[in-house]
């Protein structure tokens, strides 16, 4: 197998200074808080129901989660499950991927098929994994310290390349959320988007203050309440720039919302993550019945920080979140290479009614599975790996602007994806030159697939092989759900 070529990876002092940039967290719940309402919104009945039977959520992870987000997507597609889910809620680089998913489709204007057709059907997902490997290098450590290091710039900067990675089919003017409307009915419909972020001004207690939703209909929290948009809504790209803006003292903005109250204050909003980083508390307060969780969040040491942190939330409203597996892991921490990847438990609620309201779960955590393990171990996937890999990457740069030169390959095979799977963690985790790293704290080490978050600077293997990796684990979790009906 081709050994991935050195990089040698300056990783330390600017992700040391994006890390100590960023905020943690909100503060704990306050006391009495009362129980979850456990519907819809009003105005989004009409679209999805009282209580949506499923829903998707994507986490924050920066570039990272926005990979194998979609290389979930990919899997679910291919499995004929991504129609089922009619609530997709994302944060952060989960953000990305829907943005790019949204983006592509609309762009396509009316097309037949069922959704995602354009970004993850044969034979566009050829021509937009090509596309994602020629902008994968979001931010590069010069432009971080030539233009990244005011607010202005760095704001700019961000914005640019999320255009540029993940936006390609965005128009002019930029697609507004209110045009990611879910369309009727199944199953061509898109999922009612569901975009999360953090208020930061006025200041936050909790998460009736600081959770803040954009949806294509309405934008809102508990405190100033869920309202329609007026005349217009903010561009896609600028509510998925607030919702990954990790760094705060850099990438915080000042957002417009639909409500003149809140308009008055000025609001600040800033990631998402800080509130709830995996996107499911949207889900559960909903009501949805079904709830699958993709967690791509920096976890070294296998802690699931998003996870407890949802967990003790909710437990300020009543509500209990039991994932009997992942308990079992937080009071064993640790990061053994291969390990489960796939989990189930419940959340269960109280509605003010007395409604008792319970949401399965399914929990998809960004690990190599012992299943994808032994596929990086066939001899044979690996030899026809490498093959379409030097295919793939002549034909890349064979084309023009655009990778057309990719179009005319046979669908992407699953052989690709486990070659640079196993290529890229080999390289990172056995053969880094960066051997210092080893000797860092956990957050700073960049181990496959816990690659560091603030490590904005992708390149092409990271991207085939993070994108790889959802693939893999995505065919396993789509193989738990129920059949579509």
């Amino acid at each position: 197998m081709r050994t991935k070529p050195a990089k040698l990876r300056f990783v330390m002092v600017p992700s040391l200074a994006l890390s100590l940039a960023s905020c943690v967290s909100l503060p704990p719940e306050p006391p009495g808080q009362g129980p979850l309402p456990l519907r819809a919104e009003a105005g989004e009945e009409p679209s999805i129901g009282r209580r949506p039977e499923w829903g998707l959520a994507l986490s924050g992870g920066g570039l990272r989660s926005a990979l194998f987000s979609i290389g979930v997507l990919k899997a679910l597609f291919d499995a004929r499950q991504l129609d089922r889910f009619r609530v997709l809620s994302t944060v952060s680089g989960g953000s990305y991927a829907a943005y790019w998913l949204y983006t592509n489709e609309l762009a396509a204007g009316p097309a037949p098929g069922a959704f995602g057709q354009q970004s993850l059907g044969a034979p566009s997902f050829n021509r937009r994994v090509c596309e994602l490997m020629t902008s994968g290098n979001f931010v590069t450590y010069p432009q971080m310290v030539t233009r990244g290091l005011t607010r202005r710039g760095a704001v700019r900067l961000y914005d640019e390349s999320i255009a540029r990675t993940f936006g390609s089919r965005d128009t002019e003017p930029p697609i507004r959320i209110a045009q990611v409307r879910p369309g009727t009915p199944p199953p061509t419909a898109a999922p009612y988007l569901v975009v999360n972020s953090t208020l930061i001004r006025p200041r936050p207690k909790g998460w009736r203050t600081g959770l803040y939703e954009t949806t294509p209909l309405l934008a809102g929290n508990a405190e100033f309440g869920y309202l329609p948009w007026p005349d217009g809504s903010p561009p896609l790209r600028e509510t998925v720039s607030v919702s990954g803006a990790a760094v705060q003292p850099l990438l915080r903005q000042e957002i417009l919302t639909p409500n003149p109250q809140l308009n008055r204050l000025r609001p600040l909003a800033t990631d998402g993550g800080t509130s709830e980083n995996l996107g499911a508390i949207a889900l559960i307060r909903r009501g949805v019945s079904n709830v699958v969780i993709v967690d791509a969040e920096h976890d070294p040491k296998l802690r699931y920080g998003a996870y407890v942190n949802l967990r003790d939330r909710l437990r300020s409203y009543g509500a209990v979140l039991d994932v009997p597996s992942i308990e079992a892991q937080t009071r064993r921490p640790g990061n053994p290479k291969v390990g489960t990847s796939l989990h189930f438990g419940t959340s269960t609620s109280r509605a003010a009614d007395g409604t008792v309201v319970t949401s399965r779960i399914y929990y998809l955590k960004m690990r190599i599975s012992p299943g994808v393990e032994a596929q990086l171990r066939d001899m044979t996937f690996l030899r026809d790996g490498e093959a379409a890999d030097e295919r793939f990457r002549l034909a890349r740069q064979s084309g023009a602007v655009g990778c057309p030169g990719v179009d005319g390959l046979p669908p992407v095979p699953r052989s690709l994806f486990v070659y640079n799977v196993a290529g890229y963690g080999d390289y990172i985790n056995e053969r880094s030159p960066v051997r210092f790293t080893r000797h860092l704290p956990a957050f700073f080490r960049g181990q496959f697939p816990h690659y560091l978050t603030p490590d904005q600077s992708f390149y092409t293997d990271q991207v085939l092989a993070f994108l790889g990796l959802g693939v893999l684990e995505g065919e396993a979790l789509a193989a738990t759900l129920p059949a579509a009906q």
